[in-house]
């Protein structure tokens, strides 16, 4: 239960849209930017949240699925194999044995238990100019996020550390 209150907690307190463009359908992070999946809306987050991402027609009480995009800074000579064994750690999970590219990066797939509230069943672990990136998701019911993150690696820029 705890888990679902915290995840839950970090979409309620969005206040604004992703990064500073008008435009609706690129979330911008600074140093990545990526395509908002049609039916999707993105709003910033409190850092280390950089942007929160939930399916347009939902609100607090029928919320099924959210995605979440941090950057952390972590320990000099980290590596993002370490950072994802570590989140696995964190949320109870398990790294894929397969690596993921994220816009040329080596990123890995984490995949946590499903629990009865929302909170991160997928996270793909991704490194980039010493900042570890997670991509994170949950769902409650048969709505899956895998496919979602999926669709925001495919259409993922790393851009440097602006944003537009």
């Amino acid at each position: 239960m705890r888990y679902g209150f915290i995840f839950l907690t970090l979409i309620l307190f969005t206040i604004s849209g992703c990064g500073s463009t008008q435009d609706k359908t690129v979330c911008n992070i600074g140093l990545a930017k990526f395509k908002i999946p049609e039916g999707w809306e993105a709003t910033e987050g409190e850092a280390p949240v950089v942007a929160n991402l939930v399916p347009s027609e939902a609100d607090a009480e029928s919320l099924k699925q959210i995605i979440s995009v941090e950057l952390l800074k972590p320990p000099p000579g980290t590596k993002v194999e370490e950072a994802a064994a570590a989140y696995a750690g964190k949320w109870q999970g398990n790294v894929h044995n397969h690596a993921m590219t994220v816009d040329g990066e080596n990123g890995y797939h984490v995949a946590l238990p499903k629990r009865e509230t929302l909170a991160p069943t997928d996270c793909v672990v991704v490194m980039k100019d010493g900042n570890i990136c997670h991509i994170s998701g949950g769902y409650v019911g048969d709505n899956a996020i895998l496919p979602v993150i999926e669709s925001i690696i495919e259409t993922w820029k790393w851009t440097g550390n602006d944003k537009e």
